[in-house]
């Protein structure tokens, strides 16, 4: 597990969207919703927001983006490629993502997910995330967005959270009026052959400095 770099980022889109025939044979196609099917936002964009990027495997076999909103982090996205998945990949993905929130200073990790997709909420269940209804006002806003979207029409959406255990104190955040980070809703950049899983395979080094924000 290391940090992104800028030889990752055109991969990203592509590892994201190759899991839409997941969702279209698990759902049906009647339930597959136009916006899971909305092109993936690139790895620059996802670059651009606030948070951390972590891939896995000098090949990037897979991905974690989380951001941060109103001072708290938010699981965005985990994808793997799916000749890569049940190798444990998603799991470390996700664990990686954890500690590293941990050295950042947080306290707490939140995601929205499916509720009744076994590769969503039951997996995320397994490293200790659990449904919330008492949403902050960041969650409630990412919900919104949602609803607004039409997520909630391919089943039931639902927010979770899991308790971390900082290792060092974060600087209280500036409160300022914030709107929510939608990946979804931004147009992304017309995806390339580079785009797509399996290609131009890239090196970086290991995730050797897990003090560093990309704040």
């Amino acid at each position: 597990m290391r940090f992104a770099r800028a030889g990752d980022l055109r991969k990203l889109a592509g590892i994201q969207q190759a899991a839409d025939p997941m969702y279209a044979a698990h759902l049906g196609e009647d339930r597959m919703i136009d916006a899971l099917r909305f092109p993936a936002p690139t790895g620059a964009q996802r670059q651009a927001v606030p948070g951390f990027l972590l891939v896995a495997g000098s090949a990037v076999a897979g991905f974690a983006h989380v951001i941060v909103l109103d001072g708290s982090a938010h699981l965005e996205q985990v994808s793997v490629r799916p000749e890569q998945m049940r190798r444990g990949i998603g799991g470390a993905l996700v664990r990686a993502t954890m500690r590293q929130a941990e050295v950042q200073g947080f306290e707490a990790m939140s995601l929205c997910t499916y509720r009744d997709v076994p590769w969503n909420a039951p997996f995320y269940a397994a490293f200790g995330f659990v449904e919330v209804t008492d949403l902050l006002p960041f969650q409630r806003r990412l919900r919104e967005v949602e609803q607004d979207l039409g997520l909630d029409a391919a089943g039931t959406r639902v927010v979770m959270s899991v308790p971390l255990a900082p290792t060092r104190p974060r600087p209280r955040p500036v409160v300022v009026e914030t709107v929510p980070v939608n990946p979804f809703a931004v147009l992304p950049i017309e995806p390339g052959p580079d785009d797509q899983p399996g290609r131009d395979p890239a090196h970086g080094d290991p995730l050797a400095d897990p003090g560093v924000t990309r704040e």
